[in-house]
């Protein structure tokens, strides 16, 4: 797919047109004004690869603006990347002034938290990491940040709905594990509502169903501060500083990556 106008704003560019992209297109057409502004001018279905970046055809010297950048993206099993590596190429479009990014959206994952094994955790609190999976969604966390002007990173806890069976199982064990979960529709609600705004503010949110999965039981999140003394409990929240608090928190290991 290629750029035809190279020289107009694009004002709303997506890469990622699996399950939650096509939830995503489909609550923004749901929309009419919200649809009427981005849509009609916009460019979904986009790839991105580590080395190429985005597939637009720069056959110009003229640099591509896109207003709102949204990526919801997930590794495949053929694991032709990973989250270490697969910004590279758009990082190098963005130095080359190829490319210039107003907003930029990432749905991202409360894997980032996996370091922290009790307490409650808000998206005010810093991410840290134990797994590499959760390193690297950190890192490219990192990596998009320095790329756009302002950004949204909406860490999404484990997605459930009608396309998503497998994790609802998980939710119904009563194996003593504390869960999360997201509908997939929220997500894309919670993506409209920021394409909706014309903030200039960052946001981090941690994106729940505002409910505990515990013992087979759902419970509102009130229900289950009770479990955070030996639990991690994954507060649905909303941050729009421009970073981080840093706070001591009960970690699996010595490592604090800062975000």
């Amino acid at each position: 797919m290629s750029i035809e106008t190279i020289n107009s704003l694009i004002p709303y560019l997506q890469v990622g047109a699996g399950r939650l992209g096509l939830v995503i297109n489909n609550a923004i057409k749901s929309e009419s004004e919200l649809s009427k502004s981005l849509l009609n001018k916009a460019h979904l279905n986009f790839r991105i690869a580590p080395v190429t970046g985005l597939s637009m055809a720069l056959s110009t010297a003229q640099p591509v603006t896109i207003d709102r950048l949204l990526i919801c993206i997930a590794p495949g099993r053929d694991k032709k990347w990973s989250w270490s590596n697969i910004f590279s190429g758009l990082e190098r479009q963005v130095l080359q002034q190829q490319l210039f990014i107003n907003e930029l959206i990432f749905i991202s994952s409360t894997r980032v938290y996996d370091g922290i094994s009790r307490g409650i955790v808000t998206a005010q609190d810093n991410p840290i990491a134990q797994s590499d999976r959760a390193k690297g969604i950190i890192q490219a966390e990192k990596q998009l940040i320095r790329l756009a002007k302002t950004h949204c990173i909406l860490r999404c806890c484990g997605l459930i709905g009608e396309q998503y069976q497998q994790f609802q199982t998980y939710l119904k064990q009563a194996d003593g594990k504390v869960r999360f979960a997201v509908d997939i529709d929220q997500v894309a609600k919670k993506v409209v509502e920021r394409l909706a705004t014309t903030s200039s503010s960052n946001q981090y949110s941690i994106v729940t169903d505002g409910s505990c999965y515990y013992q087979g039981r759902r419970l509102a999140f009130e229900e289950s501060i009770f479990l955070s003394g030996e639990h991690k409990l994954l507060q649905q929240s909303d941050c729009f500083k421009q970073q981080a608090r840093a706070e001591n928190r009960v970690i699996k290991n010595p490592e604090k990556p800062g975000f």
